[in-house]
């Protein structure tokens, strides 16, 4: 049989050609496999049919996480297109970005992401473009004149002596007593409860002048400071340019500020009128721990007042942040390629390492200066010059000298007076507070002497009665406190120590937690919770030592 064979050499160049370019394109897709600081990469190939012929090709690498501390990578590209000759032409490409997820779309990166470049002239090879994170953020992405009492004019007005700081910028707060102020309001139970004044119930409150507060301003109580000043931080700078202006204490946090504590004061003269806690701190408070039973439930906050991680800088944020990254090619069909950029948040929330918190006295407003990190030695504290100063010891006689000595701890050795300041009341924390007996089953009617932020106050001894009695507790060792567990609620008690009643001294960092609540066994000694290694107990101690203390939401 003969068989017709037609050789067509024309065909069979146009399939040698085809072969060779699919084996070019294997070879790039080969060198294009090396990507960024992670192994795997995704990629886009398509053809762009609006040229025939012309094969676009885009190659992006993926990105690995981001520390919460920031750092420097890379993003591999390659961009290139493959003609029907087989020629391959590098095809520029642009950037840009988004902050929420891809549903806006901006030319620039936000100011805590820098670029190296936004274009670039494409290759056939990945070439690599530097991305560098920061650790907290921009100048520009502070606030600016922020009004920590109406969260910068968006809320009503709360006041409080503890406000909340996150981020650098310049700042304000009223010139106002405690919480006199609450939802806009004149908050009037703050400082005048009702009752009849007595040994065992103070009203009304007293200001500096050791007389009783009839309005919630400063000013409305013949009182007109003509000065700011930082009485101390525990972190050099981390408070600038105190003043007054208009009603109002205003400063600012500079770039560089730590988290931290810090006490800032209304003067007139070289008179303490006023004093304020400024809590710097990548915390919010904004998603407290509810715990409790069908009967009662507590809303605590995540951390304990004042808490602080050595060496963290303020701003790097509570949660993961996220930058989307598209890529897309000047011509053809505009094939493009979106990567997503992540940057780690705080460990959930929990205390990684020691924990440093604030302490207080029963029935005072100001904190003490934290303990160290060692818990050898005091936290260093210093000035508005920078200078360090220490923890002061003194005796009282009256509440007054509590609010005009803010860094001084008042013993209570003296004999004669009911209280280590001359105030055995029983509702310097609770305004609701009258008599033996009612204490268990009364809330927490918050005071201008609290020393808790806006919307929240010092616990009531029923929540730690609740949590003595009820769910698991675990001792924690290399966080050094006790985990307490019910269900699939979990709270963190770091073992922060505390300041001895007599002159201060720091005592037990590490090893025991001492935690106040707002009520009164007698009128030299308020309930407490105390917890070591192997217990978890309430008791009774004087109130002149000072302890830690674990916000609980306001009702």
């Amino acid at each position: 049989m003969k068989t017709n064979f037609h050789f067509d050499k024309r065909k069979c160049l146009l399939a040698a050609g085809m072969l060779l370019c699919i084996f070019l394109v294997f070879i790039i897709v080969q060198q294009c496999t090396g990507g960024n600081d992670i192994s795997s990469a995704h990629d886009l190939m398509a053809t762009d049919n609006s040229k025939a012929g012309q094969t676009y090709v885009l190659r992006v690498g993926q990105v690995g996480e981001f520390p919460i501390q920031g750092g420097t990578s890379h993003i591999n590209i390659a961009s290139y297109r493959i003609g029907k000759d087989s020629t391959l032409t590098a095809v520029p490409w642009t950037m840009e970005f988004s902050t929420d997820n891809g549903m806006t779309w901006q030319k620039d990166a936000p100011l805590w992401a820098v670029i190296e470049r936004y274009s670039g002239q494409g290759s056939t090879k990945p070439m690599p473009v530097d991305i560098i994170l920061r650790q907290q953020p921009m100048k520009a992405d502070g606030v600016i004149d922020y009004d920590l009492s109406t969260k910068g004019g968006t809320a009503p007005m709360n006041t409080a002596n503890c406000y909340i700081v996150n981020s650098p910028g310049t700042y304000r707060l009223p010139m106002v007593y405690g919480n006199a102020i609450r939802n806009g309001v004149d908050n009037k139970v703050a400082y005048r409860p009702e009752g009849a004044n007595s040994a065992i119930f103070l009203t009304p409150f007293q200001n500096h002048l050791g007389e009783g507060i009839k309005r919630p301003w400063l000013k409305e109580n013949g009182v007109n400071p003509d000065h700011a000043k930082v009485l101390w931080q525990d972190s050099p700078s981390m408070i600038t340019g105190a003043t007054v202006k208009d009603d109002y204490l205003t400063f600012s946090v500079p770039d560089t500020a730590m988290t931290g504590n810090a006490v800032i004061a209304a003067m007139v003269n070289d008179t303490v009128c006023w004093s304020w806690h400024l809590w710097l701190t990548n915390e919010t408070l904004d998603e407290p721990l509810v715990v409790g039973s069908l009967e009662e439930t507590f809303s605590i906050a995540p951390v304990n007042l004042g808490w602080t991680i050595d060496g963290q800088q303020l701003g790097q944020g509570g949660n993961s942040r996220t930058l989307s990254i598209r890529i897309r090619q000047d011509e053809g069909a505009g094939r493009e390629q979106t990567i997503t950029v992540t940057q780690k948040g705080r460990n959930d929330g929990k205390p990684v390492g020691y924990a440093f918190c604030t302490y207080y006295q029963w029935g005072r407003k100001d904190p003490e200066i934290p303990s160290a990190a060692d818990g050898k030695k005091p936290r260093m504290a210093y000035d508005e010059k920078g200078d360090t100063i220490s923890n002061f010891y003194s005796s009282a006689k009256s509440m007054e000298a509590t609010i005009l000595y803010p860094t001084v701890h008042f013993t209570d050795t003296e004999d004669g007076y009911p209280g280590p300041y001359g105030a055995g009341q029983y509702n310097l924390w609770n305004a609701k507070l009258t008599a033996v007996g009612e204490q268990h089953g009364v809330k927490t009617v918050k005071t201008v002497y609290d020393p808790c932020p806006p919307g929240y106050c010092v616990p009531t001894e029923a929540f730690f009665r609740f949590i003595a009695e009820n769910g698991e507790h675990e001792w924690k060792k290399e966080q050094k406190g006790q985990l307490w567990k019910m269900g699939k609620t979990e709270i963190f008690f770091p073992a922060s120590g505390l300041r001895e009643h007599v002159v201060g001294s720091v005592w037990y960092f590490g090893t025991k937690g001492d935690y106040w609540s707002s009520n009164f066994t007698s009128q030299r000694q308020s309930p407490f919770i105390t917890f070591t290694d192997g217990s978890f107990v309430m008791g009774a101690s004087p109130r002149s030592a000072a302890y830690t203390i674990r916000p609980m939401q306001e009702e």
